[in-house]
């Protein structure tokens, strides 16, 4: 004989799970089948402006609908009307062709995709901001505004700006923070702001005009090369800022690089900035000058090299223990120079008017010579490294030098270079432990005749 039992289950508990696996349910289908920007497909619209210029009229659109955020925007030239803004939006991706304008009549615009615009495009800001949240490029055309207070923010991981050969024009400000950028072909007629972020080595064609004030700054360890090919124009006051451990380069290959406006340098971490570190060529204009700034020159290098300063100003540089300066090569001076570092490299400078400077820290230092000394010449080591000249070509001093050694560092002229000069009086300093030693290797110099050398 067998023996059932039977267990009965509480209602209770069977009601309370039925209603869970409903609710689940409900949720489940209204997330991924009726929320707005996930229950369908993006979309791909073409502007046709065949009834109006109203951007949320679907009959504007081809196929028929209104652009919703997750959707792309394509614009290109129309025999009807253009499109224009009622409301601020967000799109996935806008590309603008030729013949393509868009008025955002004062309401914003976010590009969470990708943002193209190319030559002939027009974008009319009217005091709004539009924002390129993913990448950016800017092949060419125009980013307007006609009330002059609209801006541009580009920070996506990689911002693109003229890579064809009509480059664009910004009559807005322009705000960039992105981990890629590359500048060519541009104009930019407001304050211009960029911030490399990433790791990886940006060069920059040239061929760009900042007619207003300019910012490069760099916070990773890549660095930010400006003009690899052709020259820039600055027609206003630069500021670099270098923050990590990435190098900015300015005039790197481009001949004929202008700066019209003051040259403002900020370093504070292991990078440095440099201009005209390779074959380019750059001019700083009349009265103008290069001055450190508010943040100060910490670590890192300073080269200023084949760069001609017509000013017949004073030109002071005051850099940190821990920072280089180097002048040269191709680098001249028509005024007085003051200049204090950690680091002296001299390779190649031409010194029209009187020249101190004075090395304040402990690195060793190497500069290659070729220097003229046309003013007179005051070389001072405050510092425990040793000041090295002429170590690969001679320098000239047509007029009359001082070297001191302040502490334990050496000063060495005439190191390895053949035929250095001496067309006046040698007065040599040294109170501490350091010294002074010309040609100490294989250079050799010669002092003009009637000249001594002063103890």
């Amino acid at each position: 004989m067998k023996v059932r039992f039977r267990q009965k289950m509480n209602p209770k508990i069977v009601v309370t799970i039925v209603s869970g696996l409903l609710v689940f349910a409900i949720f489940f289908i209204y997330s991924n089948f009726f929320n707005s920007d996930k229950a369908y497909a993006a979309v791909s619209y073409t502007w046709n402006g065949s009834a109006d210029s109203s951007w949320t009229n679907d009959l504007n659109w081809t196929p028929n609908g209104v652009p919703g955020s997750a959707d792309n925007v394509t614009i290109g030239l129309v025999s009807t009307r253009d499109p224009i803004l009622f409301a601020s939006l967000s799109l996935n991706n806008l590309t603008l062709n030729n013949g393509a304008i868009l008025d955002l009549n004062g309401f914003n615009l976010s590009v969470n995709g990708t943002i193209t615009t190319n030559a002939g495009s027009t974008i009319d800001l009217s005091e709004a901001r539009l924002t390129a949240n993913g990448n950016a490029i800017f092949n060419g055309g125009a980013i307007i505004d006609s009330d002059t207070l609209g801006s541009l923010y580009a920070t996506g991981s990689t911002s693109t700006f003229g890579s064809g050969s009509n480059g664009p024009t910004f009559d807005v400000d322009v705000h960039v923070s992105s981990a890629t950028i590359r500048i060519a072909n541009s104009t930019f007629n407001d304050i211009a702001e960029f911030e490399k972020t990433g790791t990886s080595n940006d060069q920059s064609a040239g061929n760009n005009i900042f007619n207003g004030k300019a910012i490069f700054s760099t916070n990773n360890s890549g660095y930010l090369l400006m003009s690899s090919s052709k020259n820039d124009i600055y027609n206003d006051d630069i500021t670099l800022n270098s923050y990590g451990n990435g190098i900015i380069y300015l005039a790197y290959r481009g001949t004929g690089t202008v700066f019209n406006g003051d040259i403002i340098v900020n370093n504070t971490g292991t990078g440095g900035v440099r201009i005209g570190a390779s074959t380019g060529t750059s001019e700083l204009a009349a009265n103008k000058k290069v001055i450190i700034g508010a943040l100060g020159f910490d670590k890192g290098m300073l080269m200023l090299a084949n760069m001609n300063f017509p000013t017949t100003d004073s030109t002071n540089f005051s850099l940190a223990s821990n920072a280089v300066l180097t002048l040269g090569p191709g680098t001249s001076f028509n005024g007085d120079v003051v200049a204090e570092a950690g680091g002296i490299c001299l390779s190649g400078a031409t010194f029209n008017a009187s020249a101190l400077i004075t090395k304040t820290g402990s690195s060793n230092d190497r500069g290659a010579g070729s220097n003229i000394y046309n003013g007179v010449t005051s070389i001072t080591n405050n510092g425990t490294g040793y000041l090295l000249m002429s170590n690969n070509y001679p320098d000239t001093f047509n007029t009359e030098v001082t070297f001191s050694s302040m502490n334990t560092g050496l000063i060495y002229p005439c190191y390895n270079g053949t035929g250095s000069v001496f067309n006046d009086n040698i007065i040599v300093n040294s109170t501490v432990g350091g010294g002074i030693r010309i040609g100490a290797s294989s250079g050799t110099s010669t002092i003009a005749d009637t000249k001594r050398q002063e103890l």
